[in-house]
């Protein structure tokens, strides 16, 4: 009976390190999206208007949209016709032109003002760890809503 008691808080211990490890993973991959769509308006309306450019560059490239959402989850694409789909998401976005002009700067500028931020979280003190702990998640908190 003790065995499985211990068992069973192995296994409970184990899926909240998994859990806190997959929450991790995905917020560095929201973090990204939100850098990268340059998120600057709310988020539903925002969120509308990614979901229909999306949408549109998958009809206009007449594609599945399963090889789309396997090339976000894989990070790869090898067929040309979904790489295509990011030019056109892209210049749906305003971040290239129709020639293949990159316009970044914006997205950079917000990265660069998340690193001050951050450097600035980095330097915070408290009087005990809990403090410190709340402190710092706060400070982040403000610095992905102004990425955002």
């Amino acid at each position: 009976m003790l065995n499985e008691k211990n068992r069973l808080v192995g296994l409970y211990k184990m899926s909240v390190f998994s859990i806190v490890i997959i929450t991790a993973n995905m917020k560095v991959l929201i973090l990204f999206l939100v850098c990268f769509l340059q998120f600057s308006v709310q988020d539903s309306v925002r969120e509308a208007m990614v979901k229909a450019n999306t949408r549109a560059c998958i009809a206009e490239g007449n594609l599945n949209s399963s090889l789309i959402k396997q090339s976000f989850k894989t990070g790869t694409a090898t067929d040309p016709s979904v790489k295509c789909f990011y030019k056109c998401f892209l210049t749906k976005e305003n971040s290239m032109s129709a020639t293949g002009q990159l316009t970044l700067m914006p997205i950079k500028e917000k990265l660069l003002k998340a690193a001050e931020m951050v450097d600035g979280c980095n330097a915070l003190t408290a009087a005990d760890s809990c403090e410190l702990a709340y402190s710092v998640t706060t400070c982040l908190r403000n610095v992905f809503q102004t990425i955002a």
